[in-house]
């Protein structure tokens, strides 16, 4: 019984040392280092991921800004435009041109 002990610990003694050379020769192969690499690109992803809706409120902010301004100026042209058409002819805005 104790001589069966001892072969079923050494055949998981081959198992195990099989497993970890064969665990070794994948790390030495470079599988870590494409994995940590995987890794590291996922985390820029997310990172870039993460700050990319606060770039587009930033973004959104400044074409509202835009527009409110460009309205203005289109409402201060309109208005100018209508005052020179009611402007006719012997009028002070018609003599100024």
């Amino acid at each position: 019984m104790l001589l069966g002990m001892v072969n079923t610990l050494e055949d998981r003694l081959r198992q195990l040392s099989g497993e970890r050379d064969r665990l070794t020769a994948r790390v030495d192969g470079g599988e870590l280092d494409a994995a940590q690499g995987r890794i590291g690109r996922a985390e820029e992803q997310k990172a870039a991921s993460e700050s990319e809706p606060a770039r587009a409120r930033e973004k959104q902010r400044q074409a509202e800004k835009l527009d409110e301004r460009l309205r203005r100026e289109i409402e201060a042209l309109a208005d100018a435009l209508d005052r020179f058409r009611g402007a006719g002819p012997g009028t002070s805005a018609s003599r100024s041109c």
